[in-house]
């Protein structure tokens, strides 16, 4: 991502913040901007933890590098949009603001923020545990924390992505680099164990019929000196 210099943030809004702490990666926590400073040349906003009105208010950098990666990451968004179920939206269209609307049931497979502890956690579905309640899976590291929790129907939202240039966006499936790496490899052994499977099996073919070639001139040989006719 590159650094946007029209950014919609300004002064007094609520907004969210996620972290590269660890212990804490994968969560989006509500806030206020206080102020907002440029340093430097890094932006910087003055953020007020909304559920945490005891914790020190401090400076933020807008963008900042994960541990081992070259990539930048903006670490503030907008609050997040109004969510609606499917049944209640008569015409979504009619809203004069952004708006997400959900299907009136959770599936496995669906991306999700859970509320607990005082902040949003990204993960997945696994399980539907009821009517009421879910298994998630956090995100993996480095992304999430990757444990595994019950969840109430209740405390989820849809997971969304945010970016100056397209706001409000479904996210793309989280998936680790090692991962699809390992998949794509694990492809090519399949198919490179197939063709030696393959080339032995008509290798082994081949053999077994010279073999019977061989064997058969060779009794044929023994037939005509046994016969006394001179060998072709």
């Amino acid at each position: 991502m590159q650094p946007h210099q029209n950014l919609p943030f300004k002064v007094g809004q609520l907004a969210e913040l996620k972290t590269f702490e660890t212990g804490f990666r994968g969560a989006w926590f509500r806030c206020k901007i206080n102020r907002i400073s440029k340093k430097k040349g890094h932006i910087q906003h003055y953020l007020k933890f909304y559920d945490f009105p005891d914790e020190k208010v401090q400076w933020t950098k807008l963008y900042q590098k994960q541990e081992k990666e070259r990539d930048i990451h903006l670490m503030v968004r907008p609050s997040f949009p109004s969510i609606y179920c499917e049944s209640q939206m008569q015409d979504p269209l009619a809203a004069s603001d952004v708006i997400a609307v959900v299907d009136d049931a959770w599936k496995v497979g669906d991306l999700v923020d859970w509320w607990t502890d005082g902040c949003y956690w990204c993960g997945r579905i696994t399980h539907l545990l009821g009517e009421d309640k879910v298994k998630i899976k956090l995100h993996d590291p480095p992304v999430g924390e990757g444990q595994c929790y019950e969840a109430s129907c209740k405390d989820l939202r849809p997971s969304l992505d945010w970016s100056p240039e397209r706001g409000w966006t479904l996210p793309i499936s989280s998936v680790p680099f090692f991962s699809l790496f390992y998949f794509h490899c694990m492809n090519y052994i399949v198919i490179f164990s197939y063709w030696i499977q393959f080339v032995f099996t008509n290798c082994t073919f081949a053999l077994y019929r010279g073999t019977q070639w061989v064997n058969f001139f060779s009794e044929r040989k023994t037939n005509e000196l046994d016969m006394g006719n001179p060998p072709t």
